[in-house]
């Protein structure tokens, strides 16, 4: 279960690190030990975006495919097996790329990541949520119809 976003504080932070080279990022996890299961949400606007997990390395990292979410602000947070919250890193578009090689180091990606998404908070819109709200605002107008006719018909 992912830790809800509010709780992803300055004091729980524990020194995670980071580096992206294209749209792999390596995060860095003092609290991991080698060899345990780290668990990656994205927590993008007030999305939340389950990335995965992966076995961390003998120097605390592992590697995460941003894939589209690599120019976007957002917090990923790195929990263990039994969920406990190992740490947390803000992500900048702005970080600069670093060519570095990890051996024996798995690359989680997500499952599904957000069309578009703004920094300021905002929810993601994509093409399906227009859709949906077109056919929803068509229904409505469909119901007033029948409502007013209706009303019509008993006044008649």
């Amino acid at each position: 279960m992912p830790v809800a976003a509010k709780k992803l504080r300055v004091n729980n932070q524990r020194a995670v690190s980071a580096t992206l080279d294209g749209t792999t990022l390596t995060l860095e996890v003092p609290a991991a030990d080698k060899g345990q299961i780290g668990f990656v949400t994205a927590y993008v606007g007030t999305s939340v975006v389950p990335i995965g997990g992966a076995i961390f390395d003998k120097q605390r990292r592992l590697l995460v495919d941003l894939g589209n979410l690599a120019d976007t602000e957002l917090r990923l947070a790195v929990q263990d097996e039994d969920g406990k919250l190992l740490g947390w890193y803000q992500h900048e578009p702005t970080v600069e790329p670093v060519a570095e090689e990890l051996d024996g180091t798995e690359t989680v990606s997500p499952a599904t990541t957000p069309t578009s998404a703004s920094p300021k908070n905002s929810a993601p819109v994509g093409a399906l949520d227009g859709v949906l709200s077109g056919i929803g605002v068509a229904l409505l107008f469909a119901a007033w119809g029948a409502i007013a006719l209706r009303r019509r018909g008993a006044v008649a």
